[in-house]
């Protein structure tokens, strides 16, 4: 019980607070986003939910296409920059290493081809660990209630 109440306690577990009419706005309304941690859905069916700043992914997010492939990582002046991963629909991953300006650049390791399906739970907490959540903590548990929402 413990667990469930840590993981409820606190709104600003992303260390910054919630984007205006997050996530019920449209897309162009993030343009006015700035140090804050919001979810938009395009129009195309994709979804990012992360930091922004000055109306651009900012920080560490995760985008999900439409078709369900997954970056998960970091992100300045809108694009992929940094450590990330791109995984397939299936879970696999495709790419995992350094990009910059949405161009990956070279490969940190490789997961294995083959994975179990997982739990929304369990795919949740290891995206919060990815981009640098420490398990146990209350940030941690507020970034896995934020992906399960």
């Amino acid at each position: 019980m413990g667990f469930a109440l840590l993981l409820l306690s606190s709104t600003e577990g992303w260390g910054l607070p919630p984007c205006p009419d997050s996530p019920t706005s449209s897309w162009s309304t993030a343009r006015n986003w700035t140090d804050c941690f919001g979810t938009r859905t395009h129009s195309s069916g994709g979804k990012y939910v992360g930091e922004w700043k000055n109306g651009k992914e900012h920080g560490q997010g995760t985008f999900t296409f439409g078709n369900g492939t997954k970056y998960v990582g970091e992100y300045k002046d809108g694009k992929r920059n940094g450590q990330g991963t791109l995984y397939n629909a299936d879970g696999t991953v495709f790419e995992e290493g350094i990009w910059k300006n949405n161009e990956f650049l070279y490969f940190k390791k490789l997961s294995p081809t083959v994975t179990a399906k997982k739990s929304s739970l369990e795919k949740a907490e290891e995206q919060c660990a990815e981009i640098g959540f420490t398990k146990g903590t209350e940030k941690f548990g507020d970034c896995v209630m934020k992906l399960l929402n």
